[in-house]
């Protein structure tokens, strides 16, 4: 008896706490997340410039072109050398001492401080004490490094700024393209479905004697082509989103990309042409071009500092004080060169380079000039094509509105008025198509 009281009384203590889940809840692993909860940290981008903010905060290459320009802007030298400060210690450590000698030992301790290219002050003490200033100056020495410096921090603005406009144009192209193909998929669904539909209705017409095989085997072929365009559609559709979200490098987990509508891609292009100069077409402003003047340039600037004999002249002013306060004040001049001072031959190479370099800087502005003008007849056969399909969707529209009052007045069915409607939104998309390439032959002009 004492067994089945136990067991009854355990299936009654688990019936209770099945029947009031919150009093072992504590004891219960948490539970998932509901789609709902899940989908909050989704970010949705809505525009053009949405998408461009996210591939630029996105794109590695971008960035380290970015940190390339702060290490150039850091390179660059002042008028001051004050960080090329030096010190040093010095102690004369014997191998073999000795025993009867009785010397301190001797150390010093002292610091270079450049001022400028032919200036620079120092200091000493010994262990006596005995303190030295001197002033150093050395007439002939040059180098061009601060030139050098200010062309490479030069040339990474250029490569940073022609980074950006690689990552704009390519996250643009890409999204307009996959906005293009989705549009023209949603509406070639629509078509399919509707000639689903009337191919089920000449079906039933045939079946009730009041339509022909022809016109029934005609309606299949429709539904069919209807069918292959939109398989079509969808693979082109899909292979551009995965290439959007290759350039974002983004998670289709955790973005989404809305398509935009027409009038927001006008006033894209309206605000790409107000916000863009004359200067930027310019086909000597393009960054192949301005990098190769900068390498001719950096060229010049090593020729004119590599002299044709580069001797070392050395001038300096010593003043010693001692630990008894007694001043001594030396004066000291030095003069040598070596056989590799001679540089004839080095200022005759650079100068080939150098003419080379002005060659090269030529060809690539003529290269500018004819893509220039390649990209100017584009965006004009784009303008052309684009005020084509505002004449062809105006027509469209007015021939909607004429089967949508037809249709309210019974005079044809619906079937008739959805194909009116959906030849009406591929006007819109044929639009929007000459939109896209409007706006990307604005983005090759400008940029």
């Amino acid at each position: 008896m004492d067994i089945q009281r136990t067991l009854l009384c355990t299936l009654l203590l688990i019936f209770i706490c099945s029947a009031f889940p919150g009093s072992v809840r504590a004891q219960e692993p948490a539970s998932p997340e509901t789609p709902a909860e899940s989908r909050t940290d989704i970010r949705e981008l809505g525009s053009l410039e949405e998408i461009v903010e996210y591939a630029y905060k996105h794109n590695l290459s971008y960035r380290q072109d970015l940190w390339e320009v702060g290490k150039a802007q850091n390179d660059i030298e002042g008028l001051l050398r004050i960080d090329q400060s030096s010190f040093s210690f010095t102690r004369d450590i014997p191998v073999v001492e000795d025993p009867d000698a009785d010397k301190d030992p001797e150390y010093s301790a002292g610091v270079t401080v450049p001022v400028l290219d032919q200036f620079s002050l120092s200091a000493s003490i010994d262990q006596d004490n005995d303190i030295t200033s001197a002033l150093n100056f050395t007439p002939l020495a040059h180098d061009d490094l601060k030139e050098q410096d200010i062309i490479a921090y030069e040339k990474a603005l250029i490569d940073a700024e022609q980074s950006a406009l690689d990552v704009r144009n390519e996250a643009v192209t890409a999204a307009l393209t996959w906005m293009d193909l989705s549009r023209q998929l949603n509406t070639q669904d629509a078509r399919a479905t509707m000639k689903g539909t009337a191919y089920e209705e000449e079906k039933i017409r045939y079946d009730a004697g009041e339509s022909t095989l022809d016109a029934v085997k005609e309606a299949l072929l429709e539904w069919s082509e209807a069918q292959g365009d939109r398989t079509s559609l969808q693979q082109k559709e899909r292979t551009a989103r995965t290439d959007l979200y290759s350039i974002l490098h983004a998670d289709t987990s955790e973005l989404v990309v809305s398509v935009i509508t027409l009038s927001a891609l006008r006033e894209a292009i309206e605000q790409l042409e107000e916000t863009s100069s004359i200067d930027q077409t310019a086909p000597e402003s393009a960054a192949a071009v301005l990098l190769a003047d900068l390498d001719a340039r950096s060229l010049e600037e090593k020729r004119k500092n590599t002299w044709l004999f580069e001797p070392d002249l050395n001038a300096g002013l010593s003043i010693t004080r001692n630990s008894d306060q007694d001043l001594q004040v030396a004066a000291t001049v030095s003069f040598s060169f070596g056989l590799d001072d001679f540089n004839r031959a080095e200022r005759e190479e650079l100068a080939v380079d150098i003419e080379l370099a002005r060659e090269q800087h030529q060809q690539t502005l003529e290269q500018s000039l004819l893509e220039y003008e390649e990209q100017m007849l584009a965006l004009e056969a784009a303008q052309a094509a684009r005020e084509i399909r505002d004449i062809e969707l105006e027509q469209t529209e007015l021939l909607h509105e004429e089967a949508k009052f037809l249709h309210n007045q019974g005079d044809i069915s619906e079937l008739e008025l959805d194909d009116a409607r959906i030849t009406y939104e591929q006007a819109e998309n044929s639009l929007f198509s000459a939109l896209v390439e409007e706006y990307t032959a604005l983005l090759d002009l400008f940029y």
